[in-house]
């Protein structure tokens, strides 16, 4: 990891904030960290514009509002699209969730957190975007496929693209139920054949072309897991497929 790569934590916890610098020191040799307690003094930080963060965690519930107010604050105000924000919630509330995926967080996790959940939140963030440059392939959302969650709750999406890593879709998720915490299964179909893999959500975001439609869909990353070599096999297949028929 680049020793200029830094992080931002916004939370009122100095515990929390303790355990959260030293996952960074000890797992990704990060030592450059920034910390706030509130949305106003994020706020004083994220308007130097020498401070530039890789990852920005932020608490649900702070001093001067919601962890929801300051991720709008931080979207609205500030250039974050380079900016991956993992959303520490003090409660499975799906609506709040929502709520975080709607406004812009990449990622989730429980509090009161644990050293080793934090540790794969943070590599999955901190280095899933490396993990995602490979055979990166544009499908244009024409392929469908089918995102089943670990309570039977299954969405249609449509794939907007595709690597060994992972892939990006576009989908009316979480509507019915169907927690984002949730592994997923991703059944994929193309000239016939279904491809299943079993995946966890890496990132999302508002579709910014249904943001003034009843609907809202989300764009979502997936990153697969457990590929082994016989799955790579029939994943590189599958995109060998799609490029062709592109």
């Amino acid at each position: 990891m680049p020793n200029t790569y830094k992080v931002l934590i916004i939370d009122p916890e100095k515990e929390t904030q303790a355990l959260i610098q030293s996952t960074l020191i000890d797992s990704f040799k990060i030592n450059q960290t920034d910390v706030a307690d509130s949305i106003a003094k994020a706020g004083d930080l994220l308007s130097d514009s020498t401070n530039t963060y890789g990852c920005t965690l932020i608490s649900s519930s702070l001093s001067d509002g919601s962890g929801l107010d300051c991720i709008a604050k931080f979207k609205s105000e500030f250039d974050a699209s380079k900016t991956n924000i993992l959303y520490m919630s003090e409660s499975n509330d799906r609506n709040q969730i929502l709520q975080a995926a709607s406004c812009g967080a990449t990622d989730f996790i429980l509090k009161p957190m644990d050293q080793r959940n934090l540790l794969l939140k943070l590599r999955k963030l901190i280095t899933g975007k490396q993990f995602r440059t490979t055979t990166r392939i544009s499908t244009l959302g024409i392929f469908n496929l089918k995102l089943k969650f670990q309570n039977d709750i299954s969405y249609e999406a449509k794939l907007e693209d595709i690597s060994l890593g992972g892939c990006s879709v576009k989908s009316n998720l979480f509507t019915q139920g169907g927690c984002v915490f949730d592994k997923v299964e991703l059944q994929l179909t193309h000239n016939e054949k279904p491809l299943f893999i079993n995946a966890e959500l890496a990132r999302t975001e508002r579709d910014p072309e249904s943001v003034d439609k009843p609907t809202k869909q989300l764009i979502a990353g997936f990153q697969f897991s457990n590929i082994d070599d016989e799955m790579r096999k029939k994943l590189q297949a599958f995109i060998d497929d799609v490029a062709k028929t592109k």
